[in-house]
Protein backbone atom coordinates (compact mmCIF):
# COMPACT_ATOMS: atom_id res chain seq x y z
CA UNK A 1 0.00 0.00 0.00
CA UNK A 2 1.54 3.33 -1.08
CA UNK A 3 1.27 5.99 1.59
CA UNK A 4 2.49 8.89 -0.56
CA UNK A 5 -1.06 9.94 -1.47
CA UNK A 6 -2.10 9.87 2.16
CA UNK A 7 0.93 11.89 3.28
CA UNK A 8 0.03 14.47 0.64
CA UNK A 9 -3.52 14.50 2.01
CA UNK A 10 -2.21 14.96 5.53
CA UNK A 11 0.06 17.77 4.38
CA UNK A 12 -3.00 19.56 3.03
CA UNK A 13 -5.20 18.78 6.04
CA UNK A 14 -2.56 19.23 8.65
CA UNK A 15 -3.38 22.84 9.60
CA UNK A 16 -7.11 23.00 8.90
CA UNK A 17 -9.22 24.46 11.70
CA UNK A 18 -13.01 24.08 11.61
CA UNK A 19 -15.36 24.63 14.60
CA UNK A 20 -15.66 21.47 16.70
CA UNK A 21 -18.85 19.61 17.62
CA UNK A 22 -20.43 20.76 20.86
CA UNK A 23 -21.22 17.19 22.01
CA UNK A 24 -17.53 16.29 22.03
CA UNK A 25 -16.77 18.57 24.95
CA UNK A 26 -13.96 16.52 26.53
CA UNK A 27 -12.22 15.77 23.23
CA UNK A 28 -12.87 19.33 22.10
CA UNK A 29 -11.31 20.71 25.25
CA UNK A 30 -8.11 18.72 24.76
CA UNK A 31 -7.78 19.53 21.04
CA UNK A 32 -8.52 23.20 21.70
CA UNK A 33 -5.56 23.19 24.09
CA UNK A 34 -3.48 21.48 21.42
CA UNK A 35 -4.28 24.33 19.03
CA UNK A 36 -3.48 26.91 21.72
CA UNK A 37 -0.14 25.24 22.38
CA UNK A 38 1.03 25.43 18.77
CA UNK A 39 -0.27 28.98 18.36
CA UNK A 40 1.56 30.04 21.50
CA UNK A 41 4.95 28.67 20.46
CA UNK A 42 7.05 31.19 18.55
CA UNK A 43 9.25 28.54 16.99
CA UNK A 44 9.46 24.77 16.79
CA UNK A 45 10.67 21.91 14.67
CA UNK A 46 8.71 18.64 14.49
CA UNK A 47 10.37 15.54 13.07
CA UNK A 48 7.67 13.16 11.83
CA UNK A 49 7.82 9.46 10.97
CA UNK A 50 5.01 8.07 8.79
CA UNK A 51 4.66 4.27 8.96
CA UNK A 52 2.13 2.19 7.05
CA UNK A 53 1.09 -0.80 9.15
CA UNK A 54 -0.68 -3.86 7.82
CA UNK A 55 -3.54 -5.05 10.02
CA UNK A 56 -5.61 -3.47 12.80
CA UNK A 57 -3.05 -4.66 15.35
CA UNK A 58 0.56 -5.79 15.21
CA UNK A 59 3.81 -4.14 14.24
CA UNK A 60 4.23 -5.11 10.59
CA UNK A 61 5.53 -1.99 8.78
CA UNK A 62 5.24 -2.07 4.99
CA UNK A 63 6.49 1.47 4.26
CA UNK A 64 8.02 4.29 6.24
CA UNK A 65 8.86 7.93 5.41
CA UNK A 66 10.15 10.99 7.23
CA UNK A 67 8.75 14.50 7.30
CA UNK A 68 9.58 17.82 8.96
CA UNK A 69 7.41 20.71 10.09
CA UNK A 70 8.95 24.02 11.16
CA UNK A 71 7.65 27.35 12.41
CA UNK A 72 9.36 30.64 13.20
CA UNK A 73 6.91 33.45 13.77
CA UNK A 74 4.86 33.97 10.60
CA UNK A 75 7.16 31.76 8.53
CA UNK A 76 6.58 28.01 8.19
CA UNK A 77 8.21 25.16 6.30
CA UNK A 78 6.91 21.62 5.73
CA UNK A 79 8.87 18.83 4.08
CA UNK A 80 7.06 15.65 2.99
CA UNK A 81 8.73 13.22 0.58
CA UNK A 82 9.68 15.21 -2.55
CA UNK A 83 7.53 18.24 -1.67
CA UNK A 84 8.71 21.26 0.30
CA UNK A 85 6.19 23.92 1.29
CA UNK A 86 7.17 27.42 2.45
CA UNK A 87 4.55 29.67 4.02
CA UNK A 88 5.26 33.39 4.04
CA UNK A 89 3.10 36.20 5.50
CA UNK A 90 1.39 36.80 2.12
CA UNK A 91 2.03 33.75 -0.04
CA UNK A 92 2.80 30.05 -0.16
CA UNK A 93 5.43 28.28 -2.26
CA UNK A 94 5.28 24.53 -2.99
CA UNK A 95 8.42 22.95 -4.43
CA UNK A 96 8.06 19.59 -6.17
CA UNK A 97 11.64 18.41 -6.61
CA UNK A 98 10.67 15.18 -8.37
CA UNK A 99 8.84 16.96 -11.19
CA UNK A 100 10.95 20.13 -10.95
CA UNK A 101 7.93 22.39 -10.50
CA UNK A 102 7.45 25.34 -8.13
CA UNK A 103 3.90 26.55 -7.47
CA UNK A 104 3.22 30.01 -6.07
CA UNK A 105 -0.23 30.57 -4.54
CA UNK A 106 -2.05 32.98 -2.27
CA UNK A 107 -2.01 32.29 1.45
CA UNK A 108 -5.18 30.82 2.91
CA UNK A 109 -6.54 31.42 6.43
CA UNK A 110 -4.09 31.39 9.32
CA UNK A 111 -3.21 27.78 10.05
CA UNK A 112 -1.15 26.71 13.03
CA UNK A 113 -2.11 23.40 14.61
CA UNK A 114 -0.58 20.06 13.56
CA UNK A 115 -3.60 18.32 15.10
CA UNK A 116 -5.35 18.14 11.74
CA UNK A 117 -7.99 15.79 13.12
CA UNK A 118 -9.55 18.75 14.93
CA UNK A 119 -10.99 19.77 11.57
CA UNK A 120 -12.73 16.40 11.20
CA UNK A 121 -14.54 16.07 14.53
CA UNK A 122 -17.95 16.75 13.00
CA UNK A 123 -17.65 13.40 11.17
CA UNK A 124 -16.81 11.37 14.27
CA UNK A 125 -19.94 10.66 16.30
CA UNK A 126 -18.51 8.06 18.70
CA UNK A 127 -15.48 9.92 19.95
CA UNK A 128 -14.15 9.70 23.48
CA UNK A 129 -11.29 10.87 25.66
CA UNK A 130 -9.20 8.12 27.24
CA UNK A 131 -6.60 8.44 29.98
CA UNK A 132 -3.65 6.73 28.34
CA UNK A 133 -1.45 6.87 31.43
CA UNK A 134 2.25 7.77 31.22
CA UNK A 135 1.34 11.44 30.92
CA UNK A 136 -0.84 11.11 27.80
CA UNK A 137 -4.43 11.72 26.81
CA UNK A 138 -5.79 9.64 23.92
CA UNK A 139 -8.47 11.28 21.80
CA UNK A 140 -10.25 8.40 20.04
CA UNK A 141 -12.35 9.55 17.10
CA UNK A 142 -14.67 7.00 15.50
CA UNK A 143 -16.89 7.52 12.44
CA UNK A 144 -20.03 5.50 11.78
CA UNK A 145 -20.98 4.37 8.29
CA UNK A 146 -18.58 6.51 6.29
CA UNK A 147 -17.05 5.35 3.02
CA UNK A 148 -13.61 6.02 1.58
CA UNK A 149 -15.01 8.67 -0.74
CA UNK A 150 -16.16 10.69 2.26
CA UNK A 151 -13.49 10.03 4.83
CA UNK A 152 -10.52 7.68 4.36
CA UNK A 153 -10.12 6.93 8.07
CA UNK A 154 -12.81 5.18 10.11
CA UNK A 155 -10.97 5.77 13.39
CA UNK A 156 -8.22 8.14 14.48
CA UNK A 157 -6.29 8.13 17.74
CA UNK A 158 -4.46 11.27 18.83
CA UNK A 159 -1.94 10.92 21.67
CA UNK A 160 -1.59 14.25 23.52
CA UNK A 161 0.95 15.19 26.18
CA UNK A 162 -0.92 16.03 29.40
CA UNK A 163 1.61 18.63 30.45
CA UNK A 164 1.99 20.88 27.41
CA UNK A 165 -0.68 19.47 25.01
CA UNK A 166 1.67 18.73 22.15
CA UNK A 167 0.79 15.79 19.87
CA UNK A 168 3.12 12.83 20.31
CA UNK A 169 1.50 10.37 17.91
CA UNK A 170 -1.49 9.83 15.64
CA UNK A 171 -2.86 6.51 14.42
CA UNK A 172 -5.21 6.61 11.41
CA UNK A 173 -7.24 3.46 10.69
CA UNK A 174 -8.39 3.12 7.08
CA UNK A 175 -12.14 2.85 6.50
CA UNK A 176 -11.84 0.22 3.77
CA UNK A 177 -9.53 -2.63 2.90
CA UNK A 178 -6.37 -1.43 1.16
CA UNK A 179 -3.89 -3.25 -1.13
CA UNK A 180 -0.66 -4.66 0.26
CA UNK A 181 2.10 -6.64 -1.42
CA UNK A 182 2.16 -10.19 -0.06
CA UNK A 183 5.61 -10.93 1.32
CA UNK A 184 5.70 -14.54 0.14
CA UNK A 185 3.94 -14.61 -3.24
CA UNK A 186 4.59 -11.01 -4.24
CA UNK A 187 0.95 -10.67 -5.30
CA UNK A 188 -1.35 -7.89 -4.10
CA UNK A 189 -3.72 -8.69 -1.25
CA UNK A 190 -6.47 -6.65 0.39
CA UNK A 191 -6.20 -6.15 4.13
CA UNK A 192 -6.94 -3.70 6.91
CA UNK A 193 -4.32 -1.02 7.44
CA UNK A 194 -3.38 1.96 9.54
CA UNK A 195 -1.02 4.90 9.22
CA UNK A 196 1.05 5.73 12.32
CA UNK A 197 2.53 9.24 12.59
CA UNK A 198 5.10 9.74 15.36
CA UNK A 199 6.15 13.30 16.23
CA UNK A 200 9.28 14.49 18.01
CA UNK A 201 9.33 18.16 19.02
CA UNK A 202 12.17 20.62 19.34
CA UNK A 203 10.73 23.73 20.96
CA UNK A 204 12.38 27.15 20.66
CA UNK A 205 14.27 25.74 17.70
CA UNK A 206 16.66 27.87 15.67
CA UNK A 207 14.72 28.04 12.38
CA UNK A 208 16.19 30.08 9.54
CA UNK A 209 13.56 32.39 8.10
CA UNK A 210 13.30 32.29 4.31
CA UNK A 211 11.64 35.01 2.26
CA UNK A 212 9.84 34.88 -1.04
CA UNK A 213 12.54 37.00 -2.68
CA UNK A 214 15.02 34.19 -1.90
CA UNK A 215 13.20 32.07 -4.48
CA UNK A 216 11.59 34.47 -6.96
CA UNK A 217 12.82 37.65 -8.63
CA UNK A 218 10.15 40.17 -9.49
CA UNK A 219 10.37 43.46 -11.38
CA UNK A 220 7.57 45.81 -12.31
CA UNK A 221 8.09 45.37 -16.06
CA UNK A 222 8.93 41.64 -16.06
CA UNK A 223 7.29 38.33 -15.25
CA UNK A 224 8.27 36.58 -12.06
CA UNK A 225 11.12 34.11 -12.44
CA UNK A 226 12.79 31.56 -10.22
CA UNK A 227 16.34 32.20 -9.04
CA UNK A 228 19.07 30.33 -7.24
CA UNK A 229 18.95 26.53 -7.08
CA UNK A 230 15.43 26.47 -8.57
CA UNK A 231 16.11 28.72 -11.57
CA UNK A 232 15.72 25.76 -13.96
CA UNK A 233 12.42 24.59 -12.44
CA UNK A 234 9.03 25.42 -13.99
CA UNK A 235 7.14 28.20 -12.16
CA UNK A 236 3.36 27.95 -11.92
CA UNK A 237 1.94 31.25 -10.66
CA UNK A 238 -1.58 30.84 -9.29
CA UNK A 239 -1.73 34.36 -7.86
CA UNK A 240 -2.46 35.99 -11.23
Amino acid sequence: MKIRTHIALIATMIFMQIPLSAQLSSVKEVLDKVTQFYKGEDSYRIEMTFSMMRGITGNTITESYKGTMEKNGSYGRNLFLETEIHRFPNAQLAIDTKNRVVTLSDLGPEQNSPAEVASLLDYYTKSQLIDGGSGEWVCELVSEGNGFSQLPYGKIEVYVDKENFSVAKQVLYFSNLVPFADGESGSTVQDYGRLVIEMEHELNADIAIRRLKDFIAEKADQDRKLIGQYMNFQLIDKTK
